[in-house]
């Protein structure tokens, strides 16, 4: 099971104004490494896949719901076991005091993709 969608992540990286050698700063990779992840030459190791999807501004908690869909084991009462994980995850960590979803509105992610290419302008 890959989570990876080299064309979602492209779209959403040009969405966000995001060049690839800007992203390839962000993640700690070379511009050539990012090209070869859009054209589907090469995918990126888990560490880096959860870079691209913080600088991206991707949640990755969407990115396990994505493959709990392709998951097909489920508890004795019927539900996904990585979706009932996902959930359980989500309210322990709601529950714990000053905790804040870290959620992010499309133009707080365009602003952080701007904050991202000036501190990182190539």
């Amino acid at each position: 099971m890959n989570l990876y969608d080299r064309y979602r992540a492209k779209a959403r990286r040009n969405s966000l104004g995001l060049s690839v050698p800007q992203l390839a700063a962000l993640i700690d990779t070379s511009a050539t490494t990012v090209y070869r992840y859009e054209d589907g030459a090469r995918k990126p190791d888990l560490l880096t896949f959860v870079r691209m999807a913080h600088h991206l501004r991707i949640p990755v908690s969407s990115l396990i719901e994505q493959a709990a869909q392709e998951c097909r084991t489920f508890d004795s009462e019927g539900r996904n076991v990585m979706v009932a994980a996902i959930h359980v995850a989500e309210a322990m960590r709601a529950a714990e005091p000053g905790s804040e979803r870290s959620l992010m509105t499309s133009s707080q992610a365009r602003e952080a993709a701007r904050e991202d290419r000036t501190n990182h302008s190539l």
